[in-house]
């Protein structure tokens, strides 16, 4: 960050200020997303989504296995999660965000015409304690319809870092 500081009347100076460390060794970041396109109208609700693609997993948060988030730290954590949707018969499908179990966010990705393609983006900004664990799931009512698509030209994902 630049400041413009002043020490006498009629000069200003420009000082680079740094941020205090944390005492962090290392941060917490996860990012994962979907291998492949699935029937959303097969998928059910309240099923969890499966990313199965992870592409970065500083602190080791997010489990392969699971396809959850525990947090290994206390701290202050943003997330975003992607959901992209098309069909022949329009595609409609709502993804919810869940910290140990509870509902905190949700988004909804709709179509609206046969044949287009749509994808909805939420972040969130929570404190999570150690252990605390974090994942998305289709949502708890409505209807699915058309793919979940996850291919080369639009991705479903979901995401994740320690702010503080």
């Amino acid at each position: 960050m630049i400041c413009k500081c002043s020490n006498l009347p009629g000069q200003i100076r420009q000082e680079r200020l740094l941020l205090q460390q944390t005492g962090r060794e290392s941060g917490v970041a996860f990012s994962a997303y979907l291998s492949a396109s699935f029937g959303a109208s097969t998928f059910g609700i309240k099923r969890e989504m499966i990313y199965d693609k992870i592409e970065c997993n500083v602190g080791n948060g997010y489990d392969n296995n699971t396809e959850t988030f525990r947090a290994p730290i206390k701290g202050t954590y943003s997330f975003t999660w992607t959901t992209c949707t098309s069909g022949t018969d329009k595609g409609e499908i709502g993804v919810e965000l869940l910290i140990n179990n509870q509902v905190h966010g949700s988004i909804w990705a709709d179509s609206e015409t046969i044949g287009d393609e749509e994808c909805s983006t939420w972040v969130i900004v929570h404190t999570l304690n150690s252990g605390d664990v974090v994942f998305t799931r289709s949502h708890s009512s409505g209807s699915l319809r058309g793919s979940v698509r996850s291919d080369r030209f639009m991705r479903t994902t979901f995401s994740g870092w320690v702010l503080f």
